[in-house]
């Protein structure tokens, strides 16, 4: 079947990912991953899914499907829908009436301001967020230089840090990470970077 999803890194690898989900206190993604890929978003390790995150949805106009999983699942773990000021209040209603949360915040250039995202989560008692989302919420995390840490999968590929290191830049474009752990998960490889500390003055 043509149309049915392929895993692109092995067992291992996808074991290790939903680790990062049970070690989270909330994911984060954007509305175009719920409405594209219709993610679950949970921990799915045998014994850990009640270890799932608060999963946090970036929606600037409450734009979720009540059909998506998120919704259908969301007074069984918390679901936060993230949206600007103002967004219509019978969507609004709909998902509330289906479990989830709306927080609303405010906006730069009609775009979600991330500051304002982080402090309403911090405020919640979020302390680890794991971004989850595509490369347009990993750039933007990037820009706002909310990123401390970075972990790469590369699925069957006999890889060096110069390569893996492009792969980073390539989506978050810039680089200010430095590697701290590789390793392998065969048949694919786990890398990890982090922020570079700022350096202090004389």
């Amino acid at each position: 079947d043509k149309c049915k999803p392929r895993w692109v890194t092995g067992e291992a690898a996808r074991a290790s990912g939903h680790l990062l989900r049970a070690r989270a206190d909330a994911i984060l993604v954007g509305a175009g991953t719920i409405r594209d890929d219709n993610p679950d978003l949970t921990c799915r390790l045998p014994g850990l899914r009640s270890r799932s995150p608060v999963r946090v949805a970036l929606s600037h106009a409450l734009d979720i499907p009540e059909t998506s999983r998120i919704i259908a699942t969301a007074r069984d773990i918390p679901v936060w829908l993230v949206s600007a000021h103002g967004a219509d209040e019978k969507r609004r209603a709909q998902l509330e009436a289906n479990g989830a949360q709306v927080i609303e915040v405010n906006t730069v250039g009609n775009k979600i301001w991330l500051p304002t995202v982080m402090e309403e989560l911090v405020a919640r008692g979020v302390t680890r967020l794991l971004v989850e989302g595509g490369p347009n919420i990993w750039r933007s995390f990037a820009d706002a230089s909310l990123i401390d840490e970075a972990v790469l999968y590369m699925a069957e590929q006999k890889t060096d840090e110069r390569e893996a290191r492009t792969a980073i830049a390539r989506q978050l474009g810039r680089f200010d990470l430095e590697l701290i752990e590789k390793r392998s998960l065969e048949p694919d490889t786990m890398w990890r970077w982090r922020r570079v500390a700022a350096k202090r003055g004389p």
